[in-house]
């Protein structure tokens, strides 16, 4: 029952009168309005279990002037009632859900207001207090207490209902549109959007809801899936994209419009830690054209449309939630790496050139191309944050690391390292990375300009030297050998003088072999012999160095390959023997002695007989040299064969 119809405001009796009282008001009232309502009202206040009604749908634990009040308001400004507080929650909910009936709300925020207040307030009400009101006012008015709790209970469940009723008419009112809204704000404040359960008067009213549209969804359902076929079909077809935009724009703007509907019952879902069934499958079988699109039809701006749309309209479902996020995330990626292709395939089409230009040898055109590289850099202008500009700088960089590193091209790879450097001043670690090859190269320079103006005589300029007007690559130096030698002149067995000579033995990879020496004439120029036996053994020292590598490497292939490698017409099988003119040499029985020049094998229990016989044989002594690669091959038989021996 309403307020305006409950039998306490029809005789306009307290909760406080007595038997008698009431029978006297009805009889007066009687004579003013309808008497058999009248009648009605008093058998109801004056019946105990039927009073129970009234009591709880009246303003329980109000005094009487209180309640005049709230009366002429309700009759006079209804609209005052949302700021009346300070009794009870079940009175306040009656006094409400009244006033709800009889306001003209100005639009559908102020009705919702109305709505959740009253949502709330009932889902206060205790019926404990309810029930110790009641037995405290029928002790006054001498009526019999209420022992039963659960009649109590299930009045308040009928005001549940009644304020049910009075909700949805209260919106009746108000647009369809304004009313799908209406349901959708009070669904979402009330769980604070699906993060908490709800007031069980906006459950009813969502239930409710759901009743009445479930037509409309299931028409909507319908056409999206028919949609989604269409689509389908139009891409087996390869039907043209402006048509197929025209299409993906109709589905999203229908699944907007068929979600718009659904929204407040999958809020609901979600507050009950659920979902709504019907908005997942469909959501389902909209994602599942999503991927066909690009995975069977390379369609990824559609694809991505599509996904944006459902993480949008399908927030509330969770899973679909979870899954159509990553979708978003990987599409992102693909679309990012697309974009970053495009934006990169100039750069990376310069660095193929440069690469080629390299392999061919054609060092011609490679200043043009590496000037070409450096302007197409200092041309970039996509932001320092885009992926794009990260890719963008490691190429450069790697290409100038490996002008260096493998054709020692420096003066290319500064040029471009120097330009990187101003680009992409600041691209996180890839420019730390850039400033500190910068600094490494200006080093590599300075050093290289101290080692031209030290060898100046060999014209070296870090690729090549020159020796007898010929130009040789230090890169296709195969092996490093030297020797050293200081002989005495005497006469008469009288020291006359000496002579010291030193040669550098090169062997290049074409199988050339290459002798410098200071007794050679027309390519040192220096006067005093001192410093020509110091500049052929330092520059001995610098192509040792810058060669190690690449001469460890020749022989390291050889035991990948073989198993062994070969020096001096020896075979060297790691951690094993030395193979020398078909005979083994244990590592476990046999001693390696070093000699200047060379490495004897005996074995170790090397004797005198064995002495004598080494003596009157002509047959070589087991041994190999360390003339040429004598860096390389101590370093070899440290690592393969443990042998090493103080300097």
């Amino acid at each position: 029952m309403n307020l305006s119809q409950n039998p306490f405001y029809i005789l306009n009796t307290t909760i406080r009168d007595n038997r008698k009282r009431i029978m006297e008001l009805a009889e007066e009232r009687s004579l003013l309005q309808d008497s058999d309502e009248c009648m009605k009202a008093r058998t109801c206040l004056t019946t105990p279990r039927k009073r129970l009604s009234a009591e709880v749908a009246w303003l329980l634990g109000v005094g009487p002037k209180k309640i005049q009040e709230l009366l002429t308001l309700l009759e006079e400004a209804p609209e005052r009632i949302l700021g009346t507080n300070s009794f009870t929650s079940i009175g306040r909910a009656n006094v409400l859900a009244e006033a709800l009936t009889r306001v003209n709300f100005e639009d559908l925020y102020e009705a919702t207001e109305w709505i959740l207040e009253l949502a709330w307030t009932y889902e206060s009400v205790d019926p404990e207090e309810v029930l110790a009101i009641i037995n405290e006012e029928r002790i006054v008015s001498g009526f019999t207490e209420v022992k039963d709790y659960s009649v109590v209970e299930e009045e308040i469940q009928n005001r549940r209902r009644c304020f049910g009723k009075q909700i949805r008419s209260a919106l009746l009112h108000l647009s369809r549109e304004d009313f799908i809204e209406a349901v959708t704000v009070a669904a979402e404040v009330a769980t604070e959007d699906g993060e908490e359960h709800g007031p069980v008067l906006i459950e009813d009213l969502v239930d409710r809801y759901e009743v009445e549209v479930q037509e409309n969804l299931s028409n909507g359902e319908d056409v999206i899936t028919q949609l989604v076929q269409d689509i389908r079909a139009g891409l087996d077809e390869e039907q043209p994209d402006s048509q197929l935009d025209s299409m993906v724009g109709k589905l999203i703007q229908t699944v907007k419009a068929w979600d718009k509907i659904a929204q407040p019952i999958q809020i609901m879902a979600m507050s009950k830690g659920s979902d709504h069934e019907v908005s997942n499958q469909l959501a389902w079988t909209v994602r599942s054209l999503a991927i066909h699109m690009f995975n069977e039809h390379g369609k990824l701006e559609f694809s991505q449309r599509i996904t944006d749309m459902l993480q949008d309209v399908f927030a509330e479902a969770r899973e679909v939630a979870e899954q159509t996020a990553a979708d978003a995330t990987t599409l992102g990626e693909i679309a990012s790496q697309r974009a970053l292709d495009v934006e990169l395939s100039e750069i990376e089409k310069i660095v193929k050139d440069i690469n080629t230009a390299i392999k061919s040898k054609n060092a011609s055109s490679l200043s043009n191309k590496v000037g070409k590289l450096c302007d197409a850099i200092s041309n970039w202008d996509v932001p320092l944050d885009n992926e794009a500009s990260q890719h963008a700088a490691w190429a450069g960089r790697n290409l100038a690391i490996k002008l260096y590193n493998e054709e020692s091209h420096l003066n290319y790879s500064q040029q471009i390292i120097n330009v990187l450097l101003h680009t992409f001043i600041d691209c996180g670690e890839v420019s730390d990375q850039i400033s500190e090859d910068a600094k490494s190269l200006m080093n590599i320079a300075n050093e290289r300009n101290e080692l031209e103006s030290q060898f100046q005589e060999y014209n070296l300029n870090g690729n090549s030297f020159t020796y007898k007007k010929k130009e040789y690559s230090i890169k296709e130096i195969r092996h490093v050998g030297f020797y050293r030698a200081l002989t005495t002149h005497k006469t008469n067995f009288v020291k006359t003088g000496e002579t010291e000579e030193a040669h550098i033995f090169l062997t290049l990879k074409n199988g050339k072999e290459v002798n410098i020496s200071i007794d050679e004439q027309g390519f040192i120029f220096k006067s005093n012999k001192s410093e020509q036996i110091s500049t052929i053994v330092d520059f001995y020292s610098y192509l040792s160095n810058v060669t190690f590598e690449d001469r460890v490497q020749y022989y390291e292939s050889q035991i990948k390959n073989k198993g062994y490698f070969i020096y001096d017409k020896c075979c060297f099988y790691p951690h094993k023997k030395v193979v020398f003119r078909n005979k083994d040499f244990d590592l476990k029985t046999t001693s390696f002695l070093r000699s200047y020049g060379c490495v004897e094998m005996r074995k170790k229990d090397y004797g005198f007989l064995d002495k004598l016989k080494r003596e009157v044989s002509f047959t070589k002594i087991p041994q190999f040299s360390t003339i040429t690669d004598s860096d390389v091959i101590f370093y070899l038989l440290d690592k393969h064969f443990g042998l090493r021996w103080k300097s």
